[in-house]
């Protein structure tokens, strides 16, 4: 009886941990998800993503992406706090507009280190659907 009981147990543990396992997100995913909803949710459209690096140190991910109404564009997400900077804004900043200069001042430093790569960027592979 009692290894029947144990038999079981077992069995039961067993597919509760396959389910977990199964279930749970990677962390690596889970940035890109994140990131992606933050945009998606920013720009109201669902965008694809082309590149994506992560700083773990800042908690921010660099996207190169895809929007059907917006085009391609770049960004840079802080997950802590869910800013995003894009490119396209940036490029358009006039060099008398301080406020939106200093706006961005992050993201040109970040945006300097990853064309400078800055090994606190890491790129995260993208999972083909």
């Amino acid at each position: 009886m009692k290894t029947i009981k144990a038999k079981l147990i077992l069995l039961i543990a067993t597919i509760v941990l396959t389910f977990a396992a199964c279930g749970s997100e990677s962390s690596e995913s889970k940035i890109i998800s994140n990131a992606k909803e933050i945009v998606n949710k920013d720009l109201s459209d669902d965008i694809s993503i082309n590149t994506c690096l992560y700083n773990k140190e800042t908690n921010a991910v660099y996207l190169k992406f895809y929007s059907f109404e917006h085009g391609n564009d770049e960004a840079i997400i802080l997950l802590d706090d869910s800013s995003v900077f894009y490119e396209g804004i940036y490029s358009t900043i006039k060099d008398d507009d301080y406020d939106k200069i200093i706006e961005y001042g992050d993201y040109t430093i970040m945006k300097y280190q990853i064309e400078n790569n800055d090994e606190k960027w890491t790129e995260i592979e993208l999972q083909s659907n």
